[in-house]
């Protein structure tokens, strides 16, 4: 038994949906830009997260353990600008890294043509 079934041409909105699904689609350089963009920020997240580490304990090894002083209040001014220090490094390092990342990938796709 067989159905006969009438052959309809693409409507506008089925037209663009299937537009849509292209468009949504990643190529394979944007689908690794978008893996590099996203080591980059947890590179600089690291970064920043070990520059304020280091500052802090830097600090805390010369003032409190070396030179013997106790903990006053002015030295909280100390840990903010560490914190500001981070989040300069954070900010500076993601914008910085992903047109880096762009022009090696790029350099590197037209090495292999």
């Amino acid at each position: 038994m067989f159905i006969k079934q009438k052959m309809v041409p693409f409507s506008d909105e089925a037209k663009k949906e299937t537009k849509d699904k292209k468009k949504k689609e990643k190529s394979v350089l944007q689908a690794k830009l978008t893996n590099l963009a996203i080591q980059i920020g947890y590179g600089g997240s690291f970064v920043a997260v070990s520059t304020i580490f280091i500052l802090v304990f830097r600090y805390c090894l010369t003032n409190y353990i070396f030179e013997g002083n106790s903990f006053q209040m002015s030295d909280l001014k100390h840990f903010i600008n560490f914190l500001i220090i981070g989040v300069t490094v954070l900010v500076v390092a993601v914008p910085e890294g992903l047109p880096l990342a762009v022009t090696l990938s790029l350099a590197y796709s037209v090495k292999k043509v």
